[in-house]
């Protein structure tokens, strides 16, 4: 007989950071239960017991000054999270094929709507954001990345990084190392 798998439960607090050298935050960022549809941020650190749909974890660094990176951010994490809710929530079968189809599919989506959204709003030319979406299913974690940010886990204490710096990567290619 077999034993039961013990739930998954993820410890998950966010907070973003002005940093050294901008005067405004341009950064944003998502915790989200999708079985719940319960997207309320964090304020301190909080368990998320896993459910069947999963968990969706954004973090989304603007740029392009003025206000134009900041609502970059904040449309990416808006547009990842609501094209899951629209497609994942509706999938017959919660299978890690579709939620990783899914997931690339919302990232994607996100940075065709921040393009559009700029050629149309010539004020906020140049707007942009990085994008690092972590979803959760089951025991697997799927990630999709747009830009240098990177991601980590932290298990026990110990901190994993489980992305690569682009720039770093291009350094390595141009190098003939990749």
């Amino acid at each position: 007989m077999f034993a039961r798998a013990k739930p998954i439960t993820a410890r998950i607090f966010g907070r973003t950071d002005l940093g050294k050298t901008r005067d405004h935050n341009e950064d944003n960022f998502l915790v989200a239960d999708l079985t719940r549809k319960d997207s309320t941020p964090p304020a301190e650190e909080r368990d998320y017991p896993l459910g069947e749909r999963g968990l969706l974890l954004v973090v989304a660094d603007g740029m392009g000054g003025a206000a134009a990176g900041e609502l970059a951010s904040e449309m990416a994490t808006a547009t990842i999270y609501r094209h899951l809710t629209d497609t994942w929530l509706t999938e017959p079968e919660a299978t890690g094929q579709k939620f990783a189809f899914r997931l690339k599919e919302a990232v994607e989506i996100a940075n065709r709507e921040i393009h559009e959204y700029a050629k149309t709003h010539p004020e906020n030319r140049g707007m942009g954001t990085t994008a690092t979406a972590v979803g959760v299913l089951s025991a697997h974690l799927y990630v999709t990345q747009v830009g240098d940010s990177r991601a980590y886990l932290i298990r026990d204490r110990q901190a994993y990084q489980l992305t690569k710096d682009q720039s770093l990567m291009q350094r390595l290619v141009d190098a003939g190392e990749l």
